[in-house]
This record gives structure tokens, sequence and C-alpha cells, in this order.
């Protein structure tokens, strides 16, 4: 698997959390 795929999959999995976590504060 290419690097720059993984790195595409961290990066969305980070921006996910962090939707959770701004959307947990801001309810």
């Amino acid at each position: 698997m290419p690097a720059r795929k993984l790195s595409k999959a961290a990066l969305n999995d980070l921006r996910y959390k962090l939707n959770s976590i701004t959307l947990y504060y801001y309810s």
C-alpha cells in the first residue's frame, strides 16, 4: 500500500475525530 494512500486515510480518520469532538463541544 502506498504511503500516500495510507497518510490520506489517516488524515480522514483525524478529520472524523476532530468533527466528532467539535460536535460534542458545540451540541
